[in-house]
């Protein structure tokens, strides 16, 4: 607590370092940064990233403690929306497949991250599949 002030400083703290992590990582799986790339682009990043990493309880500490779950799930939408975020502008059908997609990825690495119901790399390569082809329409 001599660097943060309060609990919930250094909790946020630990959210903007899973995520810097994490966009390190989706930074180079993308090959450029972020605000260069299509949503298209952003969410293949987010795909290949969430479903052949693998993942630990780390990854989930914005939901570690349930009296600061509001402030700390705030700061890890705003920092994550750069790569998962949609336009307002997609169609329908596009908008849908898209989120459908972010959302196979979401599952797969929560289920990497809380260590249940992992699939194995197999399925996980099986689910990016089934994902890759639900943004290609």
């Amino acid at each position: 607590m001599y660097y943060f002030p309060t609990k919930q400083e250094l909790m946020l703290a630990l959210v903007d370092h899973v995520v810097e992590g994490w966009a390190r990582c989706l930074e180079g799986q993308l090959g450029r940064p972020v605000e260069d790339a299509s949503v298209q682009d952003r969410m293949l990043a987010y795909l290949e990233f969430a479903l052949t990493t693998d993942f630990d309880e780390t990854d989930i500490v914005m939901l570690s403690d349930p009296r600061l779950r509001e402030p700390l799930s705030r700061r890890w939408a705003s920092r994550m929306a750069p790569w998962v975020a949609l336009p307002e502008s997609m169609s329908p059908s596009e908008r849908g497949r898209t989120l459908a997609a972010r959302l196979l990825a979401d599952g797969a690495w929560f289920a990497s991250a809380t260590n249940v119901f992992t699939p194995d790399r197999t399925d996980r390569q099986r689910v990016l599949r089934v994902a890759k082809g639900l943004l290609k329409g």
